[in-house]
């Protein structure tokens, strides 16, 4: 039996989910008896929308009597479009009934003509909103205004990019104690909300800049707000709940693709995409080619340059890294590879310890042994060591160093001291238990804010640096100073099909 199928259609998620337009189509559709209706968030332009497809698919299977739409433009934009749909109405004699225009006729020259005439407009009054989509642009980029679209964190004002410092959410370990008794608070009421966008965003900086790894970040933040994580645009129809994206990252490459905005860094970039006719997806531009206006709003700025080149490096280390976020040793994925295959092997943890394995033994590698990360990180270590070992002494140190106190000298000494007892006696535990004390001591004392001084680096300062030739600095840095020095220096550790690390190559 054939079937009533309705069709509603809007533009944009903005009319979908804020100006109720989606809405109210449907509920004017929804007053046909016994009907189906399909809807699309989308431009009439294209013609791979869902909605409509599916609407076209059930036309041809010959599964609809009526079609239903408010508006004729609701149902496409685009004449070619327009002419496939009337074919398939015409071949399987299907009704369109319009709303607001009537019954769509063409069984005379003249009801053809006339619809015709109608999907023409249609295509043209399209062609003028992007015209004047295109001159609107035009304007702003004359007058160095703020984009339509403004980047998490930021909201336009006069023609201005602002920090969105309204508060609009309240982290977990914040609300009050009470919060369940406020169930008739107002929803912008203090006593709910207390951070901003823009508070979030210097939250999500900094924490990228601690932890060095954008998803594993993106995750914390998620957390500490509850929030849930974005799966991809989903058009809302029930507008009575509010269905705002508040967290507008949902993978670690979209929260790196809104690090890179130059908005962040007080300027404004135009002709970031390369703009076709008739192209859905536009194709970015490189950064090189954007036009940049510098210091547009320097007063309002998320990040210095300083801040974005440090979150280069950052994002640089990470094209490589794959993997489980565990702590175990995570700095070490994306470095270590197989030599009898060439893939980069994978992390694999149990209770005790942390391995690392091809991730293709068994599927055509023959490299089935796994290598523990403490094997690695020894191997790693040794060659930095050896590598500024063979290093002249570096001249370049760094600003406000004196020359070794006596208690550094001291310390040396007993280390050496130790290291003789242990070579008579190389099983005794107590000996090396006093030896990595003291070589504890010794890195610390050398540079009690080592991280600071090395999170800025280069991989030439770092090899060259004086601590670098004592084997006590590599063996006592913690996982996030290897995390830092592990990226500028190590570009990758070869592992053979005997569990064994063969070769480690640098960076420098």
């Amino acid at each position: 039996m054939k079937q009533k199928v309705a069709y509603a259609r809007v533009s944009t998620q903005d009319q979908a989910n804020n100006q109720n337009a989606l809405k109210h189509q449907i509920s004017r559709l929804e007053a046909i008896p016994d009907v189906e209706i399909l809807y699309d968030v989308d431009s009439g332009g294209y013609s791979d929308r869902p909605g409509f497809q599916q609407l076209l698919e059930k036309i041809a299977n010959g599964e609809v009597s009526v079609v239903y739409a408010t508006r004729g433009d609701r149902l496409t934009r685009n004449f070619q479009d327009y002419l496939h749909f009337k074919k398939l109405i015409k071949i399987h004699n299907v009704t369109v009934e319009l709303l607001d225009e009537g019954v769509m006729e063409w069984e005379t020259a003249s009801a053809e003509l006339i619809s015709d005439i109608r999907a023409l407009l249609a295509e043209n009054e399209r062609h003028q909103i992007k015209d004047r989509v295109a001159q609107g642009f035009k304007s702003r980029r004359k007058r160095k205004a703020a984009c339509a679209r403004s980047p998490f964190g930021y909201r336009r004002a006069n023609d201005k990019y602002v920090l969105d410092n309204r508060p609009c959410i309240c982290r977990l370990d914040r609300r009050p104690a009470n919060y369940q008794d406020l169930t008739l608070e107002p929803d912008n009421s203090p006593l709910l909300i207390n951070i901003s966008r823009a508070d979030i965003a210097r939250e999500t900086i900094q924490k990228i800049l601690e932890i060095r790894r954008p998803r594993k970040a993106l995750r914390q933040i998620y957390e500490e707000y509850g929030a849930c994580r974005k799966k991809g645009r989903i058009p809302v129809i029930n507008t009575e709940e509010d269905c705002s994206e508040l967290l507008i990252w949902g993978l670690g490459s979209s929260v790196i693709e809104w690090c890179q905005n130059p908005v962040l860094r007080g300027h404004t970039a135009y002709l970031k995409t390369v703009t076709q006719h008739e192209v859905r997806h536009r194709k970015a531009r490189p950064a090189d080619e954007w036009e940049m206006h510098y210091d547009t709003h320097p007063e309002q700025r998320l990040m210095s340059e300083e801040t974005f080149d440090e979150l280069q490096i950052i994002f640089q280390c990470n094209r490589k890294k794959m993997g489980a976020f565990e702590d175990g040793s995570y700095y070490l994925t994306g470095l270590v590879y197989c030599q009898s295959c060439g893939e980069s092997m994978i992390l694999k943890n149990t209770q005790v310890h942390s391995y690392y394995g091809c991730r293709n033994s068994g599927l055509g590698c023959n490299n089935n042994k796994n290598i523990r990360t403490e094997v690695l990180d020894e191997a790693i270590i040794g060659h930095l060591f050896e590598r500024s070992c063979r290093e002249a002494p570096s001249t370049n140190i760094e600003p406000g160093a004196k020359e070794e106190s006596s208690e550094i000298s001291i310390l040396r000494e007993q280390i050496q001291d130790v290291e003789r007892s242990l070579a008579r006696n190389p099983n005794n535990l107590s000996l090396q238990k006093s030896k990595r004390e003291m070589e504890q001591e010794l890195a610390e004392k050398l540079n009690p804010n080592r991280t600071l001084a090395f999170t800025q680096a280069t991989a030439e300062y770092i090899i060259n640096h004086p601590q670098a030739k004592e084997l006590a600095f590599w063996y006592t840095l913690s996982k996030a100073e290897r995390t830092v020095i592990y990226d500028r220096l190590v570009e990758r550790a070869t592992v053979s099909s005997a569990g064994q690390v063969i070769s480690v190559t640098l960076h420098i």
